[in-house]
C-alpha cells in the first residue's frame, strides 16, 4: 500500500497488518435507504462511491468544491463488525463491504448526522486522532480542508450528497 494513505498521527491497529490499512475512506453518502446502502445496487447512493458505482464528475451537480470525495477514517476506528483498536480499513481487499466508506448520516436525514469523531459504533463516521479535533477531507475538485468536529451540521450533511440540490459553499 502506498504510504500516502497512512496518516502520520493515526494510531495503528493491532491486527498484525497495521501498515496494510489506510486511514481514509470514500464518501459513501447519507445512507439513504437504511443500513449498508453502499452495498445496494437496487437504488442510487447519493455519495461518491458505492458497490459497482460509476460516478463521474459530471454527476456532481452540487459542485465539486462543495462535495466530499475522501475523508479521514482511521484504521483504528470501528469498521463494520471490527471493533475499535483492531485495525481495519484495507487498502485493496475488503472482507466487509462497509470498510472504507465514510457515511454522513445514519438514516438518510439531517436528524441522523454523524459528526466527525463521534463515538458511535458501526455507523462509519469520519474519524481521526488529530489533536485539533477534526478531520481532513478532500473535495471532489481535489482541494483539501480541515473539517472541525463542530462544523455546521447542515453544511456537513449536504457535503455528503453529490446531487442533492443544496445551495451551499463549504467554508473550510
Amino acid at each position: 500500500m502506498p504510504k500516502v494513505f497512512i496518516c502520520p498521527s493515526a494510531r495503528r491497529g493491532k491486527n498484525g497488518f497495521e501498515y496494510a490499512q489506510k486511514d481514509y475512506g470514500i464518501n459513501g453518502g447519507t445512507q439513504n435507504g437504511g443500513c449498508c446502502s453502499e452495498r445496494r445496487t437496487d437504488r442510487a447512493n447519493d455519495g461518491m462511491g458505492s458497490l459497482g458505482s460509476k460516478v463521474r464528475l459530471t454527476d456532481v451537480s452540487d459542485g465539486t468544491s462543495n462535495t466530499f470525495l475522501f475523508l479521514e477514517l482511521s484504521n483504528y476506528a470501528f469498521h463494520g463488525r471490527m471493533d475499535e483498536g483492531f485495525g481495519s480499513n484495507p487498502f485493496f481487499f475488503v472482507q466487509e463491504a462497509g470498510q472504507g466508506y465514510v457515511m454522513g448520516s445514519s438514516n438518510g436525514q439531517l436528524s441522523g448526522v454523524i459528526p466527525p469523531n463521534t463515538a458511535v459504533t458501526n455507523l462509519r463516521g469520519a474519524h481521526s486522532d488529530h489533536a485539533g479535533r477534526g478531520v481532513l477531507a478532500a473535495a471532489a475538485d481535489g482541494h483539501v480542508g480541515w473539517v472541525s468536529n463542530s462544523m455546521n451540521t447542515t453544511l456537513y450533511y449536504n457535503a455528503f450528497t453529490r446531487a442533492g440540490g443544496e445551495p451551499q459553499v463549504l467554508d473550510w
